[in-house]
């Protein structure tokens, strides 16, 4: 006779047989931190969507020119994106993070800034 354990363990074995060789890397302190983070994530997403709100990253990237510097450029990319996330809801957003980044290219460098909003 098979236990409830033994059946899981015997389908895990078979769909390892059934999709090919899968590679694991378990680091025990990861997983405890990963999991707490990953359920704290999945809570405040779940609590939000009950409430009728929802969270939304904004992404924009602008080229440098020869006369503009990273500040500059960067209070651009902000400005864009705070037009952008207001045109999106009639509902106030509250903002949760935002950043800028100097990506550099070999064909030149661009400025990519990202907002992350509960609308």
């Amino acid at each position: 006779m098979i236990t409830k354990s033994g059946k899981g363990l015997l389908l895990a074995c078979s769909m390892v047989l059934v999709t090919g060789c899968i590679k694991i890397q378990v680091k025990p302190k990861d997983v405890v931190s990963d999991t707490v983070s990953a359920g704290k994530d999945l809570y405040t997403t779940i609590k939000r969507k009950n409430n009728g709100t929802e969270e939304r990253v904004y992404t924009h990237t602008l080229s440098f020119d020869a006369d503009s510097t990273e500040q500059e450029l960067g209070t651009a990319c902000m400005d864009h994106l705070t037009a952008t996330v207001e045109n999106a809801s009639e509902k106030d957003a509250q903002i949760l993070e935002a950043g800028t980044e100097v990506i550099r290219l070999e064909d030149g460098n661009k400025m990519k800034c990202t907002m992350r909003v509960v609308l």
